[in-house]
């Protein structure tokens, strides 16, 4: 079982352009049906990150990233 860590769910969101360990992680994680666990915490962290592209005025970029973690969310609560 791993906590997943802020700074690898951004990575991971890269898709294709992700570190490839990361990428190597998450495909073992998935072969193998690793438990992964997201904290709270972490959470937050995204939310804020939302939070200040919005404030800084870069509403599109904001309103991208808000889908993404809202997904995101929902995929890690199901």
């Amino acid at each position: 079982m791993y906590l997943i860590d802020t700074n690898v769910i951004s990575e991971l969101r890269k898709k294709d352009k992700a570190n490839a360990g990361v990428r190597a992680f998450f495909y073992k994680a998935q072969q193998q049906e690793y438990l992964l666990f997201v904290s709270a915490i972490t959470i937050g962290e995204l939310r804020r990150g939302v939070d200040m592209i919005r404030h800084r005025g870069d509403k599109q970029q904001a309103e991208i990233l808000e889908d993404w973690l809202n997904l995101t969310k929902e995929k890690l609560c199901n």
